[in-house]
């Protein structure tokens, strides 16, 4: 809602519209973090289409085929995304910078294939020593294969971000959305076929492979052609965001490796990995949202729109905190879920589940804040509390498992995430002078402990679990409404986006 209202004040201002292929763009389509809601429900398809995979794979699979699967994934996920933090930030912001794309889509592109190739062949030579080091001789063969879809991830997030950059949402979303379709489909018919972990490896790389060729159709930029945008240039913008984005990426997965190393089962860490796939729902909003968030600062800073860069980021942080009721719901109805999801193999998740579920509302703030820091040229400080937070999280990995096993890992993810929540906002007060309501994050706290008590004491399971979570969800909206956080203006407007995006598809449908 509060994205509609910032819509709805651009508008108002009448800010210079970039002339493109398809001509001049509204408001909307130039700073329209509309869009991102647009590309969020694509992305939102990563969450059904996510559940009913791992669901078919823990079942078809069993816990320590599929433990090695997510141990192989986890790792490569680790190096892709690695790959596109180097530069996925620095391309949003370059390219929200400047009127003409082609030059950095073109030396982004070469940057991403170079770092892929370096990246697979460094996975070829070092997949038995990683097998050794996890106690798992199998998982070598595994890493060597889905080593090759690195390449094809990192060319298909660089035209993800080009297409950001240019505010151009509704492709970026429909890209995304095939890919999750795709994969689920193919994973039920390689896995179903008796390929196990090789036709979910090629499942994955499918998802990918039809991503790069529907982004083909709206963006192209080349490997061999002319840039006046220097590397050096891009390199330097991208430094501190490089540092952060590994950090980021490493803290994502320490806890489960740091388990696996400290002599835990496959098995064990497949239930692990298990609540992990579970507690990704505010990931998935990070994903789709901060990209967004940081090209339409970019262009209103760039356009001298200091105020309605600053009201856009405390509603950013606003949309932030209204996820905090998904984290209660979520933790009060764990066991409810994982035994629907996975089955009773998977029993010991529940607690993981709920635990880490908060630790990635909490990265959510961090991503928030570090976007907006990146911005305004403060990315040095995303640096340093990447590096904060992936020490003490390792530190307090290797001092806690041992003891408390993989509830005490998701205890110290989730106690290191809300900390960098925390040093986040107060580095952002220092530098920018904006913070989150107060109002909003007490009404925010009071729903979610009341929608936890709520999925605690009204157990459901089957098909009655798929009514509750639903309507949980819904009497969370309502409750932060009944309290005042939504506004009048602020529904009228919803009302108003969500009434013309239905006549709009409509219309097309019609045509």
């Amino acid at each position: 809602m509060e994205v509609c209202r910032i819509v709805s004040t651009l508008s108002a201002e009448g800010g210079s519209l970039p002339a493109g292929r398809d001509g001049a763009r509204t408001a909307d389509e130039k700073y329209g973090l509309g869009g991102s809601f647009r590309i969020f429900m694509a992305d939102f398809l990563m969450l059904p289409t996510g559940i009913l995979t791992v669901a078919f794979l823990t079942r078809r699979l069993g816990p320590t085929e599929f433990g090695l699967f997510t141990m192989a994934a986890t790792i490569i996920a680790w190096v892709e995304w690695s790959i596109v933090s180097l530069f996925s930030r620095a391309t949003v912001r370059l390219i929200g910078e400047s009127r003409d794309w082609q030059p950095a889509g073109t030396t982004v592109l070469r940057l991403h294939l170079a770092a892929a190739a370096i990246a697979t062949a460094t996975v070829w030579v070092f997949a038995g020593s990683i097998a050794a080091l996890l106690h798992e001789p199998a998982l070598a063969g595994i890493l060597r294969l889905f080593a090759l879809e690195i390449p094809l991830f990192g060319i298909a997030y660089a035209h993800r971000d080009v297409l950001v950059g240019t505010g151009r949402y509704n492709e970026r979303a429909r890209m995304s959305g095939a890919r999750w379709i795709v994969r689920l489909i193919l994973v039920i018919a390689l896995v179903g076929a008796g390929l196990s972990i090789t036709g979910a490896i090629l499942a994955s790389m499918g998802g990918l492979l039809v991503e790069l060729i529907i982004a083909r159709r709206y963006v192209q930029p080349t490997v061999f052609g002319r840039s006046s945008l220097p590397i050096r240039r891009v390199l330097l913008v991208a430094v501190p965001l490089v540092v952060f984005g590994l950090c980021m990426r490493a803290f994502d997965r320490v806890d489960l490796l740091v388990l696996k190393a400290l002599g835990s089962t496959a098995a064990d860490a497949g239930v692990y990995a298990a609540a992990q796939s579970l507690a990704l729902l505010p990931g998935l909003f990070t994903l789709s949202f901060s990209p967004v968030l940081l090209s339409t600062l970019t262009r209103a800073l760039r356009e001298g729109k200091d105020a309605i860069a600053r009201s856009l980021t405390r509603d950013a942080l606003r949309m932030g905190l209204r996820l905090l009721p998904f984290g209660g719901l979520v933790a009060g109805s764990a066991a409810e879920i994982v035994l629907f999801v996975f089955g009773p193999l998977y029993a010991p998740a529940k607690g993981v589940l709920a635990v880490l579920t908060f630790g990635a509302l909490s990265l959510v703030i961090v991503s928030i804040s570090t976007a907006v820091l990146t911005a305004i040229n403060r990315a040095r400080f995303a640096a340093t509390l990447g590096i904060a937070l992936l020490v003490s999280a390792t530190v307090g990995h290797l001092l806690v498992i041992p003891h408390f096993g993989a509830m005490g890992a998701a205890v110290v993810t989730t106690s290191v995430a809300a900390a960098g929540a925390f040093a986040a906002l107060i580095a952002l007060y220092s530098a920018w002078r904006v913070a989150p309501p107060l109002p909003s994050l007490l009404r925010s706290v009071a729903v979610t402990s009341g929608v936890f008590a709520l999925a605690t004491f009204l157990p459901a399971s089957g098909l009655l679990l798929i009514a509750k979570l639903p309507v949980l969800a819904i009497l969370s909206i309502g409750a932060l409404h009944l309290l005042g956080e939504f506004t009048g203006p602020e529904l009228a407007i919803a009302r108003e986006t969500v009434v013309r995006a239905f006549t709009s598809r409509e219309s097309a449908t019609g045509a």
